[in-house]
């Protein structure tokens, strides 16, 4: 789901940084009907997603704060989990694949 949902994908289409906090005010993130800024912003209609095309309805202006808190920390125990998995599957492949005579 992570892979799917990669912010990387989704920053300057329908998530957008704002650095100096204008837009999302106190907040770490606010949300806005695509009509209440399509007047200042080039937005996205639609968006390809896990194999399927979505309509932009909304968007996201969100402080750096917001993304470490909400998707990089969280996303980091997956991510070392996953690197171990792969290190001993090959561990595992390499020692199958040893003869000693």
């Amino acid at each position: 789901m992570c892979g799917k949902l990669d912010p990387d994908d989704l920053i300057d289409k329908v998530m957008f940084e704002d650095k100096n906090g204008h837009l999302c005010g106190q907040s770490l993130n606010r949300i806005y009907d695509i009509s209440q800024v399509r007047h200042s912003l080039v937005v996205v209609d639609s968006l390809f997603i896990g194999g399927r095309n979505r309509e932009v309805k909304k968007i996201m202006f969100f402080r750096p704060e917001w993304l470490r808190k909400f998707y990089i920390l969280p996303v980091l125990p997956i991510a070392a989990e996953i690197q171990e998995q792969k290190r001993r599957e090959a561990f595992n492949d390499l020692i199958d694949t040893c003869t000693i005579s």
